[in-house]
């Protein structure tokens, strides 16, 4: 069995059905709206017990649930130890090119080119010539919250010269001179842009890579309409919350996730142009979004992170020897050079206390292997001067030193329902009434893929 013509799969995380067809009929996404003509169109379903996207990307890649696969954190795609969905197509004939997979795992098949997401700190990418992309992207996305971060001049122009190497459009050009040089210096707040700015480019050269690299399948995952979800669900959609939210709120954020969709039916348009006629497109979300209203009663959910990992774990008296692995949001792993190490570690974060009322700083949980999963635990504002302790009380400092708020992370919270859509010589448009198991969504892509 061979790929005879191109496939290209759109990992578009947690884009919403709901919100599909509200844009579609505002006229906001006029690819989807004709895609929906000749479509499959299928919503899938989990009933994993963790929901979270670093485990529904697993269940969707390896086509078994948690309860077989067990990844529950990110960085952990090289754990599963089986054949992955670009592996498997590769299996079928034809080169594979995997852009930025969540939870990525090294390619057992050698006609698979991996380029990892951000967080695989055990995932190399398949050619070198990637590392100044990945490097600074990784940091953008690692320290968007810390306007403080500064970043290297000399990575900063290895990337710009990777970039306008490998695909970088006038347009995304353009919308990235414009960010930084005009609207964050006179709207600072617009920073929010980043985050499709980063899908545009991340676009930009995932197409140009497949192109010539002469492959047949093509996986890229995008990540910008997901993330703005998260923090402006309340901003966009007011109505739908019992606080009230400001003018001023829904002014400068309340365009955020509708500029989302739109860019994302942008790229989809430009996805049919690289398949062509006789291509397949299958548009992925695992799972979607909906309001959060859990945190209400405390003015919405709002998480910390550290300014400086590095910092934050010497000072805890972790030790210089210490590493981190960053997850998502306020999340990471501090990663001890030896199994024998990392009791001490989780010990020693389990100590950072305020000094006023002896609340622990962090939840740390169990450590494994050589690695603890902690983050700071409050989830309501602390005044920048509160003062926290670490060891044996002695090393004390701010806690606005030390920490950055993220600001309100979680107005939407995870849906179990997700998009799945196919259109190409195998699709049977049409909408199927039933849900469709995420793990069984495999095997359909699978085959869509095949000839």
């Amino acid at each position: 069995m061979s790929i005879l013509s191109k496939t290209l799969i759109l990992e578009l995380n947690e884009l919403c059905p709901p919100l599909i067809d509200r844009y579609i009929g505002e006229g906001r996404m006029p690819n989807l709206a004709r895609l929906k003509e000749r479509a499959e169109i299928y919503r899938t379903w989990t009933d994993d017990e963790t929901l979270e996207p670093w485990a529904q990307w697993i269940t969707y890649h390896y086509g078994i649930p948690l309860s077989e696969h067990g990844i529950r954190k990110l960085n952990q795609g090289n754990r599963v130890g089986r054949p992955a969905l670009w592996d498997r197509i590769a299996e079928q004939g034809g080169k594979v090119l995997a852009f930025g997979p969540m939870n990525a795992a090294t390619p057992m098949d050698g006609k698979v080119t991996m380029v990892p997401d951000a967080w695989a700190a055990g995932v190399e990418p398949s050619s070198r010539s990637f590392e100044p992309f990945l490097r600074f992207v990784a940091k953008q996305i690692k320290d968007h919250h810390n306007h403080e971060a500064r970043f290297d001049r000399a990575e900063a122009l290895a990337f710009l010269r990777f970039c306008m190497a490998n695909g970088l459009t006038a347009r995304t050009a353009l919308a990235m001179a414009k960010q930084v040089l005009i609207d964050e210096k006179l709207t600072p707040y617009k920073r929010w842009r980043r985050a499709l700015i980063l899908d545009m480019l991340i676009w930009d050269v995932f197409e140009r890579t497949f192109e010539k690299g002469d492959y047949q399948t093509g996986l890229v995952f995008l990540d910008g309409v997901g993330h703005l979800q998260h923090k402006y669900w309340r901003s966009s959609f007011p109505e739908q919350f019992e606080r009230e939210t400001t003018e001023e709120e829904r002014q400068k954020f309340g365009c955020s996730i509708p500029e989302g969709y739109e860019l994302h039916d942008r790229l989809i348009g430009r996805a049919l142009d690289l398949v062509g006629k006789d291509g397949t497109l299958i548009i992925v979300g695992a799972l979607s979004q909906q309001r959060n209203l859990r945190y209400e009663d405390i003015g919405g959910r709002v998480a910390y992170k550290p300014k400086s990992y590095d910092q934050l774990l010497k000072w805890a008296g972790c030790g210089s020897d210490v590493t981190h692995e960053p997850v998502m949001a306020h999340q990471t792993w501090a990663v001890a050079p030896t199994i024998d190490r990392i009791a001490d570690v989780a010990a020693a974060l389990a100590r950072v206390v305020r000094t006023d009322t002896g609340e622990p700083i962090f939840r740390v949980q169990e450590p494994v292997e050589n690695k603890v999963f902690f983050f700071c635990s409050s989830r309501t504002r602390i005044d920048d001067n509160v003062e926290i302790r670490a060891g044996n009380g002695e090393t004390t400092a701010r806690f606005g030193d030390l920490f950055v708020c993220l600001g309100e992370v979680n107005s939407s919270r995870h849906n179990r329902e997700g998009m799945f859509w196919i259109t190409g010589p195998k699709a049977k448009p049409g909408i199927h009434e039933t849900h469709l198991p995420l793990e069984d969504a495999t095997a359909v892509t699978i085959s869509a893929a095949a000839a």
